[in-house]
């Protein structure tokens, strides 16, 4: 099934979200990020974003679950093992 959402949109609501994590509004940065990642579950950067949304919030297990999810979807992408460190740490 194709997303209701397109690359443009997906891309400046991910923006949004960002926005939302460097202004310390985590909840509200954790809304956006899951929300995407309900149109696009397997999308790597939208599962770091969790990730780093959830460690902030030292919401630990997901963090973990959205590091290894990104791993998963993108196993060549050297950020999500960094990620996944840093939640073990």
């Amino acid at each position: 099934m194709r997303s209701p959402l397109d690359a443009d949109t997906l891309a400046a609501l991910a923006q949004l979200g960002h926005r939302y994590f460097q202004e310390d509004r985590l909840d509200d940065a954790l809304v956006v990020f899951q929300g995407l990642l309900s149109f696009a579950p397997k999308n790597g950067y939208l599962l770091r974003a969790l990730a780093e949304t959830s460690l902030a919030r030292e919401d630990y297990p997901s963090a973990l679950r959205a590091a290894n999810g990104a791993i998963a979807v993108e196993p060549q992408e050297a950020a999500g093992y960094l990620l996944r460190g840093r939640v073990l740490l």
